[in-house]
């Protein structure tokens, strides 16, 4: 057993990652299915507010160390999924001159989060206090942000900006977390009741969801849209940040605080899994000849788990950590 580890969080993590490649298969084996449709808006409901809460947890003062190991793996996974895509597109016979548009400020898939990752770490020090007050002003000015840069269309994709400022909240509560202990802290003190509340507002979140799925659009969750052109408004956005915490507090009151065999470790090494599943995916899409996937959920379900595990190998993040300036 190593010593210092936080066994709760490596738990949450594994769940969380296995949500996100489970959410990117759908999205591509299992477009038109009402089933899945469903499934994936349940899980962008809450999943990546979680999981940027728990990366706030995780969060140290030490841009200097992040930086070194963050923009190279920027770098060459936009470049891995631009070269994914562009030989899916040969394969197909659709790559043409005009298709290739190579550029570095629009993060492709998932790496976005990166970006985020590098943003907030720039904020640590301006966000850095132990006064109670001033963290949740702080927290306040967030959500406000986040709601107000929906009126400015020019944020949709440029650099992720749109979904690194939407989901900060969520990193700050995390970051504040870490020592505050206000999430952890009720959980302790009323673990039973925390458990039933918790289960019982993610389940009405899944049932509003399930009931009114065709009426919820995707890009509410995801956050990669502004307000103009689309039906999001403030108050949307709004109703969205509270719809997620059901599933984090359910989430975090329900994960295990010991060493679980397996999913402990797929928590330690959520890193090679989020930058490998989605070129991954991509390219399974692009030789599924048969048709495998296509509306199968068990198959799609069994194969992002195996990916969550193949990916979360130690090889893959020992050698990802390696990659440094």
């Amino acid at each position: 057993m190593e010593q210092g580890r936080e066994y709760k969080y490596d738990n949450m993590k594994a769940v969380l990652i296995f949500l996100v490649v489970l959410g990117h298969m759908l999205s591509k084996f299992a477009v038109g299915n009402d089933t899945a449709d469903i499934i994936y808006k349940i899980i962008f409901s809450f999943h990546m507010p979680a999981f940027l809460f728990v990366t706030g947890y995780f969060t140290k003062n030490d841009a200097k160390k992040l930086f070194r190991s963050l923009i190279p793996l920027y770098l060459l996974f936009q470049m891995v999924n631009y070269l994914v895509n562009y030989a899916v597109k040969l394969q197909e016979g659709k790559l043409s001159a005009a298709s290739i548009n190579i550029q570095f400020f629009t993060p492709r898939y998932t790496l976005w989060y990166l970006l985020a990752m590098m943003t907030y770490q720039l904020l640590v020090p301006l966000i850095f206090t132990y006064n109670k007050r001033h963290r949740a002003f702080i927290i306040g000015l967030s959500v406000i942000a986040g709601i107000l840069i929906g009126y400015n269309e020019d944020t949709a994709n440029f650099m992720g900006m749109s979904r690194i400022v939407c989901f900060f909240p969520f990193f700050l509560l995390g970051y504040y977390e870490k020592d505050g202990k206000y999430i952890a802290g009720i959980i302790e003190k009323r673990t039973a009741a925390v458990r039933v509340i918790s289960a019982v507002l993610f389940f009405a979140i899944i049932l509003f969801i399930a009931r009114y799925y065709k009426i919820i659009d995707s890009a509410w969750l995801c956050h990669t849209e502004s307000y103009r052109g689309t039906d999001c408004t403030w108050y949307i956005r709004l109703l969205v940040y509270m719809a997620a915490f059901p599933g984090l507090l359910f989430l975090a009151a329900w994960s295990p605080e010991k060493n679980i065999r397996g999913i402990s470790f797929v928590g330690r090494n959520t890193l090679s899994v989020y930058l490998l599943h989605a070129p991954a995916i991509v390219y399974l899409k692009s030789v599924d000849r048969l048709h495998a996937y296509d509306g199968s959920l068990p198959v799609i379900f069994i194969s992002a788990l195996l990916m969550t595990f193949i990916l979360s190998w130690n090889g893959f993040n020992k050698t990802l950590r390696r990659v440094k300036i």
